[in-house]
């Protein structure tokens, strides 16, 4: 039965180094259960570091956030243009054509998951909406001069995002008059897979493709597969290993998109795999292994466990020692509607958990709380999630539920499954659970990059990954008989600090013992399966931010309270006082909620400096936060735990921190993403807690 729900959820990403196991019951019992250091202490349900005065607070109601006026908005966004345009061909910006492609790429893949409330639906979503833009703005559209670079300075670039997006191994072939011969002569209907002198690649009723003759480059690199399931049981068979082979699958496909997106941005040619290439032969061409006797990929750091070698064919010049692409948006295991409303195939219903175990005449998985919450946590980390905590929805919980989505009410029904209608959007009584799972962020773009647009990647990325986790975990709940319902939940800060995954910060972000405030969101599924509750916690970081300020110091837009200004978080909710802040007279309310004591925030001042300088965001508060940097040095334990128990040395650890100047990093150090992808990043950009 688990089984079932794991290959539901085997359509997404998972870290590329898991242990062995055999069957779903040893993965649960590998220690999937929560685990605090001895010096984090728990609190009392519901009794945060943040005191909360629970009768103030009231569900959060999107409807009433009027942002800006839309004449308003249209002059934001030719700010935005021009400001894009001016660092664009200017070096050491952090917005040249390269950096600009690679958000484009790092954001163009998000499935809106969370979006609909009904079983099934996904969206596919794109940064500056509809398929006309995909990425964001190209070059053309700007109209600026596309990237240009050496062969060997572009083999450096493309195997620096393909690695912070989950690629092993990167190489390059030509296509020459041998090499011509691995493509595929016609698909299944008899329709020739042609080389032809045409600008663009091209699919009509006479040709599976014409593929440019300018194209002269495969690009390819391996995609690992998880080692969850890397051994089969006695009989040959093991659901676990099915779980991979999905697994790797996804990830191939969400590495595919992303440097089509990115090759067109750059301006060149991108056409994916559908121009019918043969992977693994592209693969040895590439020298990125051997062939072996099962006809795979010998890969010299993964063997055979490599789920499949993928590619796409360019114009771009890469030495082999936007937007015109040809390729099916997240062709496995979603199609496209004419509406961009995704579906999936037929092929694959029972694998994303959409037939559930009423449909094989079968019961619906039954454990203990705790059962329940190591099998969830484990399916978190195949999925590539972090931790995950646990509340129940009560009186005070539930007013962490948006009070409206897409501009209609959110409310509780006796019914069997969620559904919207053109009035609302329904969430069953019996879902009385809510799990919260963290979703990680790389750290290296933010602290090297931000608050320049680099500082956006591991953002960009941790969204999209943010998405598909939603998705995932929905399906492999379905697989099992239960429900677990995504986008009900505007905001997702409170939802940390209440399950004890975080507590709050001065800039308003949670904190995690683990990783500081280098995480990028929680995402929330609430659902009918019973789990334990969990507390919140107090490891003294809340504490720790009224001696501190060092982010509201490095902000360059001033959204952050000063030390000297409140020391202290206020009950009060005050208007922001940068004068830029707030243009349009936006209510303070808007920014800071009643019913709570914190350090009040601007929004408005946050955002418009995203605005001013062409970064859509910035991550310098995250980047530099104290908590961030306690990894770096054997002190730094000990440091962790004088904190949690005491506040007397706050102000000495702070000023240790500034003096040795962890999280500012030298701006040359920002060329060493590009020119050393190795330097910093594991597979994916960040490690999987």
């Amino acid at each position: 039965m688990k089984g079932l729900g794991l290959a539901g959820a085997g359509l997404g990403v998972a870290a590329s180094a898991s242990p062995v196991f055999h069957d779903m019951d040893e993965v649960m019992s590998s220690g999937a259960s929560r685990k605090l250091p001895w010096y984090i202490n728990e609190r009392e349900a519901e009794n945060l570091t943040v005191e909360v005065d629970w009768d103030k607070k009231e569900r959060y109601d999107k409807r009433k956030f009027t942002v800006v006026s839309p004449a308003e908005a249209e002059r934001r966004v030719q700010i935005q243009l021009d400001n894009i345009k001016a660092k664009w061909t200017t070096p050491n910006t952090g917005m040249t054509a390269k950096d600009y492609a690679f958000f484009a790429g790092s954001a163009s893949d998000a499935i809106g998951a969370g979006v609909p409330l009904t079983k099934g639906d996904a969206t596919l979503m794109y940064t500056f909406g509809g398929t006309t833009q995909p990425g964001g703005y190209n070059y053309k559209q700007l109209g600026l001069p596309r990237w240009s670079g050496t062969p060997e300075e572009n083999l450096k670039m493309v195997t620096a995002v393909l690695r912070f997006w989950g690629a092993h191994d990167v190489g390059a072939h030509e296509i020459n008059e041998k090499t011509q011969k691995v493509f595929y002569s016609a698909d299944p209907a008899g329709r020739p897979y042609t080389f032809a002198d045409v600008d663009n690649a091209s699919s009509d009723s006479n040709h599976a493709c014409l593929i440019p003759n300018k194209a002269k480059t495969v690009l390819t690199w391996v995609v690992p597969m998880s080692r969850v399931g890397q051994y089969s049981a006695p009989d040959g068979f093991n659901i676990l290993n099915k779980v991979s082979m999905g697994i790797g699958y996804s990830m191939g496909d969400i590495i595919q998109n992303r440097i089509l997106s990115f090759l067109g941005a750059l301006g060149y040619l991108s056409i994916s795999r559908n121009c019918g290439g043969m992977n693994v032969a592209h693969g040895n061409l590439a020298g990125l292994g051997e062939h072996g006797r099962t006809d795979y990929l010998i890969n010299v750091d993964y063997g055979a466990n490599v789920r499949y070698t993928d590619f796409v064919v360019t114009d771009l010049p890469i030495d082999d020692s936007l937007f015109q692409t040809f390729k099916n948006p997240f062709t496995f295991p979603f199609g496209l509607d004419a509406s961009g409303n995704a579906f999936l195939s037929p092929a694959f219903a029972d694998a994303a958990g959409l037939v559930t175990p009423d449909d094989y005449g079968i019961p619906r998985w039954q454990g203990t709380p705790e059962e329940n919450a190591a099998m969830y946590r484990t399916a978190v980390r195949i999925c590539g999630g972090r931790e995950t905590h646990f509340l129940p929805l009560d009186e005070k919980t539930i007013k962490l539920v948006s009070a409206a989505k897409g501009g209609k009410p959110i409310v509780f029904e006796d019914v069997d499954l969620p559904y919207t209608d053109a009035t609302k959007c329904v969430i069953p009584n019996k879902c009385k659970y809510a799990a919260i799972t963290m979703v990680g962020q790389e750290p290296v773009t933010t602290k090297n990059h931000a608050p320049d647009f680099g500082g956006t990647f591991g953002a960009h990325q941790a969204y999209s990954m943010a998405a598909k986790i939603e998705f995932m975990l929905r399906a492999f709940m379905r697989g099992i008989g239960y429900l677990d319902v995504f986008g009900a939940t505007e905001i997702n800060v409170p939802w940390g600090i209440v399950s004890g995954l975080s507590e709050l910060s001065r800039m308003k972000s949670g904190m995690n013992p683990k990783v500081g405030s280098l995480f990028r969101k929680c995402v929330i599924g609430l659902t009918d399966m019973e789990f334990p509750v969990s507390k919140p916690i107090d490891a003294g970081m809340h504490r720790f931010c009224y001696d501190c300020g060092k982010c509201a110091e490095m902000c360059p837009a001033q959204a952050i309270v000063k030390r000297d200004v409140l020391r202290e978080p206020t009950w009060e909710i005050t208007s922001p006082d940068n004068p830029t802040g707030n243009p349009t007279n936006l209510k303070p309310e808007l920014f800071n909620r009643p019913g709570k004591r914190v350090w009040p925030f601007n929004h408005f001042a946050c955002h418009n400096l995203w605005v001013e300088t062409a970064s859509d965001g910035c991550g310098r508060c995250q980047g530099l936060c104290v908590f961030n940097n306690f990894h770096l040095s054997s002190i730094h334990p000990l440091v962790k735990t004088t904190v949690s128990v005491t506040p007397l040395l706050n102000s000495f650890f702070y000023n240790a921190d500034r003096l040795f100047g962890y999280g500012e990093l030298p701006e040359s150090s920002r060329e060493d993403f590009w020119l050393k992808p190795d330097k910093y990043l594991p597979i994916t950009g960040f490690k999987n807690y």
